[in-house]
């Protein structure tokens, strides 16, 4: 498949590593869709500034000498990440007709608006950073970086007690 056959990107949150090619891949293909959260849309077309960067610049003023250079690095790393404008709204429970049917769930925690999808008839999981695979087991991603832990522990529960086939997460790999 070529990026011109692509119809839709879902952007499960702005983080750099889940949305940093989008401007390119919609330059290739301008009637590709964006999706996203309406919450984590401000930071991906960066009407806002992005969490992210915000928390990496909080933590560059704290971090010790030695990590100040990593940090600075870091942080024009997440300046440098391009923006690009959701077309479509993605809300909590909506199902959208992809793959037989895709059910958008509002897993907040790790970004306020992070979004994971079911795809309900093949009982599959996309879990984007709601939960990573360690050792092959379950655990938040990066709690250093979550933003609300709390909100993190409760989406991962609530997409566990899916008790889907299959789990594919951003990082870790697939849980069955």
């Amino acid at each position: 498949m070529s990026v011109e056959q692509i119809t839709g990107l879902v952007l499960t949150h702005h983080d750099h590593d889940h949305m940093g090619s989008a401007a390119e891949i919609k330059r290739i293909n301008p009637h590709l869709k964006i999706y996203a959260s309406a919450v984590e849309a401000p930071y991906i077309s960066a009407h806002e500034k992005p969490l992210r960067l915000r928390q990496a610049e909080e933590m560059q003023e704290i971090l010790p000498p030695e990590q100040q250079d990593f940090g600075k690095a870091f942080c024009e790393m997440l300046r440098r990440v391009e923006p690009v404008q959701v077309d479509v709204f993605l809300r909590d429970e909506e199902l959208m007709d992809w793959c037989g049917g895709c059910r958008i769930i509002a897993t907040p925690g790790h970004t306020p608006g992070h979004i994971s999808l079911l795809m309900e008839k093949e009982s599959i999981v996309i879990t984007g950073d709601a939960f990573v695979l360690e050792d092959g087991k379950p655990a938040i991603a990066n709690p250093q970086f979550t933003l609300d832990i709390e909100q993190a522990t409760e989406s991962m529960e609530k997409l566990l007690s899916l008790k889907a086939k299959a789990y594919y997460c951003y990082h870790g790999g697939l849980l069955v």
